[in-house]
């Protein structure tokens, strides 16, 4: 049966399914669904058009679906949405999206730990890690299984790829390719994300595959466009390898490079993106 503190506040639109806890002093506001089997903490507070899948846990002082940190929002109708099984820590505050109808998207089975910080129409992937303090702008993307260290931030519209991991107290203002390991602020790539490849049971054959397309990419000495080429037309069979070479041709910020090669002026990292 639901369990609802006597204290806790409940707009009269909001809906709650079979099995809901919440504590004391919560807030629930106008259009807020609420899935089977959530828990929201004391003093947890959802302002409004939240929507909660079955079994989200929500921590103490979170706040969720607040108006937009943007100039550009009107007043507009927009909303939250958090996927199955996804835990946020305390302090946690995702704003709702700008634009008519948008959404704030943070996926099934993720984990935002304390303080994180999702900004207007951020998009979070499943089974993402972000731990203590991440802060992501506006617009910003995060693939499925990615694991952001703590501290981390992200420039608007950067998009972050799947199984990515990034060390504690790095920033960026540009994209971060899939599959790979980075760190520093600004920051720059530190080899491919072995272990959470083989942990996400990627075949030897791909990683094999994105080991070449690594060297091909950053060790050749090719120009950038042309090295992306050669990886498409040797590797055209392994979809991991085409993942990461879409993921170049769709950028807009440009992506970030290894340490090694950021030093060098025909791959800038801090005055110019490079551009695939």
């Amino acid at each position: 049966m639901t369990n609802i503190h006597p204290s806790a506040l409940i707009d009269r639109s909001a809906v709650l399914a079979d099995d809901v806890t919440v504590d004391a002093f919560a807030i629930i506001g106008p259009d807020c669904h609420i899935g089977a089997g959530c828990h929201i903490s004391s003093h947890a507070v959802l302002e409004k058009n939240v929507r909660l899948g079955e079994r989200v846990k929500v921590g103490h002082h979170v706040v969720l679906g607040g108006d937009p940190q943007d100039f550009g929002y009107k007043g507009e109708r927009s909303f939250v949405s958090i996927g199955h099984d996804t835990q946020l820590r305390e302090f946690v505050t995702i704003h709702r999206a700008t634009g008519e109808d948008n959404t704030t998207t943070v996926g099934s089975n993720c984990l935002l730990m304390a303080y994180v910080h999702a900004g207007h129409n951020v998009q979070i992937g499943n089974d993402a890690i972000l731990a203590n303090c991440v802060q992501l702008a506006g617009h910003v993307s995060v693939g499925d299984k990615a694991v952001l260290g703590g501290i981390f931030t992200a420039h608007q519209h950067v998009r972050i790829g799947e199984m990515v991991i990034i060390g504690g107290f790095s920033g960026t203002r540009m994209d971060i390719p899939p599959f790979m390991k980075a760190a520093s602020c600004p920051a720059v790539l530190y080899g491919l994300n072995l272990v959470g490849l083989k942990r996400n049971n990627v075949s030897l054959a791909s990683r094999t595959a994105l080991k070449q397309a690594y060297k091909a990419l950053w060790l050749s000495g090719q120009p950038f466009r042309e090295a992306i080429e050669t990886v498409r037309k040797t590797h055209a069979e392994d979809p991991y390898v085409m993942k990461l070479v879409g993921f170049f041709h769709d950028s807009k910020r440009g992506v970030i490079q290894p340490e090694y090669r950021a030093k060098r002026s025909d791959h800038p990292v801090l005055d110019e993106p490079v551009m695939a």
